[in-house]
């Protein structure tokens, strides 16, 4: 009674003397009533009841350990909301000193931090990674959970995805929808994902046509649609190579016509046998054939309306765009298309040393002009 009746008497000219008055309230059903919790109110009146609540929060749950109450004391005007996520964190065993750190840092979205881990733990998804990449960014930490949101409905949730989007944490929910349709539309290619991140204001536009390609594209994205297709085809065929040396060729080419050149190559097994294409030639056909690489068909051979076969793979490696494209050479092969073929037929003693050569210098030389095809990715 002595300690309340000089309490009142302290405040009687504190212009916050109603909100002393509650906080000691809120303290005292907390049996929190001391000597230095009632000097800090008066130290802070105009967030008394603040700090009380807080204070009354830490010590409801265990957690009134002079660590949190300093963190309470430093922060007077967000004291409760800071309890409140120190309690959040607590209960889905996330009390760590890096998150101590990060609380007094964004102290201002403390209570945006605590509802988006509240919706974490009510959902189940408050796992240290998804925490991590809600409060990457805590001024848009609600825009990150709907993001997270998206990728957990359609099992897109990793570490990828999570850094991609992270990188723009205001376009969080676009960006993840965008993924989405991509997984639907089987295009869940993760250069297609990095195209979307990096590119958002117009991100729609590349989904869009990625899912419905068509000649009627905007020029501003027609590049970067051509240098993301190619990357794919690459990584498409480098899962296709068996043999090291075909590989670390592959993995050095940085063209188009690069490409078409290491995969024009073909290893005779024996004397009898026959064929001039081989797996990965034929993938590659079937790539450049697909409507989704429209525009790398028509950057690479423009005007060739008819279907590319491999005599036309190869003489693009080897000429560029050089020759004309929009005669069809007819169904057998002519004196040119021959040439071409026995040029890259190698017998596995002649490869190693036509791979040895190719080694000496840069594949970029083969690749000699814009005019030729090149395409660098």
């Amino acid at each position: 009674m002595e300690l309340q009746s000089r309490w009142m008497a302290s405040i009687e000219n504190n212009e916050h003397s109603n909100n002393l008055i509650l906080a000691f309230k809120i303290l005292e059903s907390a049996s929190l009533v001391t000597r230095e919790n009632l000097k800090l109110l008066i130290e802070n009146s105009e967030h008394s009841p603040k700090i009380a609540s807080g204070l009354r929060i830490l010590s409801t749950n265990h957690l009134y350990s002079e660590e949190n109450i300093k963190i309470i004391k430093s922060n007077p005007k967000f004291s409760f909301y800071l309890a409140y996520l120190l309690n959040e964190l607590k209960n889905s065993g996330l009390n760590t000193e890096e998150n101590f750190f990060l609380l007094e840092k964004n102290k201002n979205f403390s209570l945006d931090l605590a509802n988006c881990l509240k919706y974490l733990i009510n959902s189940g998804l408050n796992t240290s990674d998804n925490w991590k990449f809600i409060s990457s960014n805590p001024k848009f930490c609600h825009q990150l959970l709907d993001g997270l949101k998206i990728l957990e409905k359609f099992k897109l949730n990793n570490k990828n995805n999570r850094l991609l989007i992270s990188d723009n944490p205001e376009h969080a929910k676009k960006t993840a929808t965008c993924f989405a349709r991509l997984n639907i539309a089987k295009l869940d290619h993760q250069l297609n994902y990095s195209l979307i991140a990096r590119n958002h204001e117009i991100s729609t536009d590349i989904v869009n046509y990625l899912i419905n390609p068509n000649k009627n594209i905007k020029d501003e994205i027609k590049e970067m649609i051509i240098l993301n297709n190619a990357k794919i085809i690459k990584s498409e065929l480098l899962s296709s190579f068996k043999l090291d040396e075909e590989k670390i060729l592959l993995n050095n080419a940085n063209t188009l016509k690069e490409i078409c050149y290491v995969a024009s190559i073909k290893i005779k097994d024996s004397f009898f046998d026959f064929k001039h294409t081989t797996l990965i030639s034929k993938k590659l056909v079937d790539l450049l054939n697909s409507p989704s690489n429209y525009l790398i068909k028509n950057h690479m051979f423009p005007g060739y309306n008819e279907k590319i076969r491999m005599r036309d793979i190869r003489n693009f490696a080897l000429n560029g765009h050089k020759n004309n494209f929009t005669k069809k050479s007819g169904y057998f092969l002519n004196n040119l298309d021959r040439t071409n073929q026995d040029y890259f037929c190698k017998s596995k003693e002649s490869f190693f040393m036509f791979f040895n050569k190719l080694k000496s210098y840069s594949l970029d030389e083969i690749s000699t002009a814009e005019s030729q095809g090149v395409l660098s990715i």
